[in-house]
């Protein structure tokens, strides 16, 4: 799974490519919930590179349980999306605005 957002500041921690806007930051948590809200794994953001003026994060979620139809996954302090099982395999790719 990867998240994608603009670069919005010059500050950056050590490791990282590029910094976060001030709701997506380099280590931010990722949750993946179910359907019903109840949470199913927990990680961080990996790691930041710059993209066309903007940043990339990466993160992957490890013990997410398959046979669930769809996933909720939030990253930092954004709101959740709603994913299918399919588009969860495939990875998911989260575009943030400025």
């Amino acid at each position: 799974m990867s998240a994608a957002g603009p670069n919005t500041t010059s500050e950056q921690p050590a490791g990282f490519g590029c910094a976060g806007t001030d709701r997506v930051t380099p280590g931010a948590e990722v949750t993946v919930r179910d359907s019903a809200g109840s949470t199913l794994a927990v990680s961080r953001l990996d790691s930041s590179t710059v993209l066309g003026g903007g940043c990339t994060f990466t993160f992957s979620v490890a013990g997410v349980p398959r046979g669930h139809d769809h996933y909720q996954v939030t990253v930092g302090r954004l709101g959740g999306v709603t994913v299918s099982a399919e588009q969860a395999e495939a990875g998911v790719l989260l575009l943030v605005a400025a």
